[in-house]
């Protein structure tokens, strides 16, 4: 049965009204009929057939005065809606020394209050008026918060998000930076130094992308630099990049842009612009040579993984190795690896959309041997089957399942109010244009056997890859370490 998701057209309208920074009289809770139901939103999806529905999504924009940019997505089908607030501040834009401030950055926001808010009370509030998908995360390119909210309630949500722009530095004192700079500190030992895959993810990347490139350290950031940090430093960053002109908010769901631009007019408009300081410039990805790399580990398994930096998301060549990608994981290497050479227990083919995103994505295979097979017999294995595929060895079956498969992916990722607008603000940062989901379909759609093949070849050849073996040490006193770095031409 076909359920094509069928959203409701953008009325465009201007309204504004100053803002204040006391709390919304009578938003902060929303009617009994407002509040979000687990089983209120109907889930569209994709049809059985090969054939996709056409699937609606209509946005509106607006830019205040101050250079905050509103993107808004009706859709009136339950009474609920996502909000999504982007600081295009992440670890792209850190100095030497101060390596994971933006990551110290999105704690403070969440946990140390504003001036009308005290701390920890923003769960609180957003919980009390029914909120949901509460959330926020660092990465390379950006900073983002998000929750959504009974519509009745947006303007709470709004009070709360503006407070924070506008006010989040009347709170941060000593006590709060400590509270939040010990939290990063377990959370790194709990996530990073204390799991050996991610010590292996931080030498890929290291290896992948040149010293001066944003993608080359992981978000989280140095230790010693978030530990040093001041409260001049975090003061100066904050004042750095925290203004409306360095955000983008989305609104997806039940919200008009009549309502949206009076409530965003009211809580943000009164917040000034700042000028943002120059972003240093981006080193282009021209490796020439392979890395090998030898890491032994704390773990009881063989892994080989097999690494390519590739284009921005949504650069030229970044579809086409989506189908790429989808070819190999639909079952050409888990066929050849684990069936018919009983080499792995586990293969993966990864492409990390938007993990990185504005100045390069990852392409990576990664097998984990089964038992104590050889490492470099995997590793012929994954080298015939890339030749295979860089040669055109590529079935019309094979395409158009990938394709099916990478149209798909793009229709789900809009289909639940809270990755719909984070998707819109992918397409709004990374494409240039909110509305880029019509585009970003029709180009899968219009791919052809000799453009996939192409971007095989041009963004996948042996010498721009970084090949990681780790092996299994239980007797290392760390718990991974690089032991061997090999170029080959």
């Amino acid at each position: 049965m076909k359920r094509a998701l069928v959203l409701a057209a953008i009325v465009v309208s201007a309204a504004s009204a100053p803002s204040s920074g006391a709390q919304p009289a009578g938003s902060a809770q929303p009617s009994s009929s407002a509040q979000p139901s687990s089983s209120a939103q109907p889930s569209p999806s994709i049809a059985a057939s090969a054939a996709l529905p056409r699937v609606a999504l209509p946005i509106a924009t607006h830019t205040l005065a101050n250079g905050l940019r509103l993107v808004v997505q009706e859709d009136h089908r339950t009474p609920r809606v996502a909000l999504s607030l982007w600081y295009h501040v992440g670890s792209k834009d850190e100095a030497a020394g101060k390596y994971g401030f933006a990551h110290l950055f999105e704690h403070l926001m969440l946990e140390s209050g504003s001036r009308h808010v005290e701390p920890g009370a923003f769960f609180r509030k957003l919980e009390a008026v029914g909120a949901t998908n509460i959330q926020c995360t660092t990465s390379v390119d950006r900073t983002n918060y998000r929750e959504v909210v009974p519509s009745a309630a947006l303007e709470t949500a709004l009070w709360l998000e503006s407070d924070r722009m506008a006010f989040l530095l009347d709170r941060v004192d000593a006590r709060a930076l400590d509270a939040q700079k010990a939290t990063v500190e377990n959370e790194r030992k709990l996530n990073y130094d204390d799991a050996p895959l991610r010590v292996v993810e931080r030498a890929i990347r290291a290896y992948a992308f040149p010293a001066a490139h944003p993608n080359h350290r992981a978000p989280m950031g140095e230790p010693a630099d978030v530990a040093g940090a001041t409260l001049r430093d975090v003061r100066a960053f904050f004042q750095a990049w925290y203004a409306p002109n360095d955000a983008t908010l989305v609104l997806a769901g039940d919200v008009d842009m009549a309502r949206a631009k009076t409530l965003v007019e009211k809580w943000f408009g009164a917040i000034p612009a700042r000028s943002l300081p120059a972003r240093a410039p981006v080193p282009a990805l021209a490796a020439t040579s392979e890395v090998r790399l030898y890491v032994e580990a704390h773990l009881g398994d063989r892994y080989v993984f097999v690494s390519w930096p590739t284009p921005a998301t949504f650069a030229d060549g970044d579809v086409e190795l989506a189908v790429v990608q989808r070819i190999l994981s639909g079952g050409r290497l888990h066929r050849r690896l684990m069936r018919d050479e009983s080499l792995a227990r586990e293969v993966r083919v990864t492409h990390d959309q938007a993990i990185f995103g504005q100045h390069g994505e990852l392409f990576e295979i990664a097998a984990t041997a089964l038992g104590a097979r050889d490492h470099k017999d995997i590793l012929a294995a994954i080298d015939d089957e890339m030749a295979r595929v860089r040669a055109g060895d590529v079935t019309d079956a094979e395409i158009a399942s990938a394709k099916a498969g990478v149209l798909a992916e793009i229709v789900f990722a809009v289909e639940r109010l809270h990755d719909r607008a984070e998707r819109i603000h992918e397409y709004a940062r990374f494409a240039g244009d909110p509305a880029f989901f019509e585009r970003h379909r029709q180009r899968v759609e219009g791919l052809g056997r000799a453009a996939i093949v192409d971007a095989a070849r041009r963004f996948l050849p042996n010498e721009r890859r970084v090949v990681t073996f780790v092996l299994p040490n239980p007797q290392l006193a760390e718990i991974a370490r690089v032991v061997r770095v090999e170029r080959r031409p």
